[in-house]
């Protein structure tokens, strides 16, 4: 499996996870909020053009830093929701 699979599989589910709050229905508090989702999912699409993702020798994902989203957490999630650094 490529570093390049690994970053675009983390980021889809990022993505995934944060459909929601771009939804027009979402009650966010102000529209700062809601611009803010806007721009973390912008910011995760562009990752692998911004990335350069590889494996360091012990196998850690490396090359990538991750966009903080509006709740202050930078990093990745498994689909079930559990944040990863």
């Amino acid at each position: 499996m490529s570093a390049e699979y690994v970053l675009r599989e983390f980021r889809n589910i990022l993505l995934d996870l944060s459909d929601r709050y771009v939804l027009s229905d979402y009650p966010h508090s102000d529209d700062t909020v809601r611009q803010a989702w806007i721009t973390y999912r912008q910011l995760l699409r562009d990752l692998p053009s911004n990335s350069t993702p590889s494996f360091d020798s012990n196998g850690n994902f490396t090359g990538v830093t991750w966009p903080t989203d509006p709740e202050g957490y930078s990093g990745t999630k498994d689909p079930d929701g559990e944040r990863h650094n």
